[in-house]
């Protein structure tokens, strides 16, 4: 079985290990280990409750009577709820952690936007280049940059109006169409206007870096880059936006600016109606501007999603080991019922001799097992919070850990657990008192 399931967990997991890694020496032998430490353990509880009994009693009175056994019983399924249940909550806030990275709002619209990255000829033609992509009825816009989602940016220092002290931020170099391609939204003033040739003077900050240095009124404000540098106005703040992904870091203070060199990416937005021609069609042109190096590009949706592919390859595996652990939670209450129910069998006569429903002898079968459920949900929710609470530190951006996991972790292991015993309380419950009396 570990042969045959081995692929479906490389691809769960994102390893590669071989089957003959099932046989290493090390591994069998923590099997052997595992295998006859378990059978002592299972061995031990049996043989020590047999060897205290009494002749005596055993022959005056039934030993089952007794109902010796509880508290290890109800402590082991207790424990064993308590894993489930932590494992069920940790799913449900996973889940919820997952999907707040890829649904939080970036400050941009990353949908239909592709990233090329251009090398030296292009470089040197980008204006037609640039062009000729615009004249594709499905590329929407286009703009020549250095910095981009996927390509990074760098840091420097700068001397902002009314400030004594440098103050660190990201460079975005970009080409005016920047801002208007990636859909990043404008707080206050403008975006960089293509056909205003002062704007290549000009400079655009982040709302961050707006609320960092206390201004009020940005637009009045000049940064310079070095102290005997030119003051360099702003003309406009955007939103903030992250150009990285939310499981690294919050959004840092950024300066943009247009830069005539050193362009390193091509970023488009294209429409999405037909995007397998319109990356042909990139392509083709491509291969006209350049022929030494091949065609390559990512979309910046995927880009974001790959980010992530970590807490998505979490959130499976903690899935099936939660689908596992329930299993083998009602494996141990079908058993634990079945045991119960043929201790109580009399019991369960002699009340319906006096009048009782089933739907009363359902319950009261039921109750003991609802109890420790409860029980081991007390226990197991202040160990799900503190391990995930742990986690999501690890995060920039994470969700708040609210009471919705907790309580639905609670129900469906409650609805599974009645699913589980039910049965077997409800055919106790209509079984003939007589036949269950007059049974030794």
């Amino acid at each position: 079985m570990a042969g045959l399931l081995l692929p479906a967990f490389n691809s769960l997991v994102g390893k590669q290990l071989a089957t003959a890694s099932l046989f290493q020496l090390q591994l069998l032998l923590a099997l052997v280990t595992i295998i006859l430490l378990a059978t002592v353990m299972a061995g031990l509880y049996p043989a020590f409750v047999l060897s205290a009994f009494r002749p005596t009693d055993m022959i005056m009175k039934s030993v089952k009577s007794k109902a010796s056994g509880h508290l290890p019983r109800h402590a082991l399924t207790t424990i064993q709820f308590g894993i489930s249940i932590t494992l069920i909550i940790t799913t449900f806030l996973v889940f919820q952690q997952t999907k707040f990275l890829q649904n939080k709002d970036l400050g941009f619209d990353k949908e239909h936007v592709v990233v090329m990255n251009i090398n030296n000829d292009i470089k040197s033609k980008y204006k037609s280049f640039k062009q000729e992509l615009l004249n594709y009825p499905d590329i929407l816009n286009v703009s020549v940059c250095q910095s981009t989602v996927g390509s990074g940016t760098f840091g420097t220092t700068v001397i902002p109006e009314g400030q004594s002290q440098t103050k660190s931020v990201n460079i975005f170099r970009t080409d005016a169409n920047f801002i208007e391609t990636m859909g990043i939204k404008m707080h206050e003033g403008r975006a960089f206007n293509p056909m205003l040739s002062s704007d290549s003077s000009a400079l655009i900050i982040n709302k961050t870096f707006a609320e960092l240095l206390g201004w009020k009124n940005p637009l009045a404000k000049t940064i310079k880059f070095s102290p005997d540098g030119k003051p360099y106005p702003v003309i406009g703040v955007t939103e903030d936006f992250n150009f990285e992904g939310l499981n690294e870091s919050k959004v840092r203070p950024i300066v943009m600016y247009i830069h005539p060199r050193n362009f390193t990416n091509v970023t488009l937005r294209i429409s999405g109606k037909h995007t397998p021609e319109t990356i042909a069609y990139m392509q083709k042109l491509w291969n006209q501007y350049e022929s030494r190096f091949p065609f390559s590009y990512y979309f910046a949706d995927s880009w974001f999603d790959n980010k992530y592919k970590k807490e998505a390859q979490l959130l499976d595996t903690i899935t099936v080991l939660s689908t596992l652990s329930i299993l083998l939670a009602c494996l141990g209450l079908y058993g634990l019922t079945a045991f119960t129910i043929e201790q109580r069998s009399k019991e369960i006569g002699i009340r319906k001799v006096f009048g009782a429903s089933i739907s009363h002898l359902t319950f009261l079968l039921n109750r003991k097992f609802i109890a420790l459920l409860v029980l081991a949900s007390i226990l197991a929710a202040p160990l799900a919070y503190y391990f995930i609470q742990d986690w999501l530190e690890d995060f920039a951006y994470h969700i708040t850990i609210g009471a919705a996991p907790f309580g639905a972790a609670l129900v469906l292991t409650l609805v599974i657990t009645l699913f589980a015993v039910s049965f077997q309380t409800i055919k106790a419950a209509l079984m003939n008192p007589i036949t269950t009396l007059r049974s030794e």
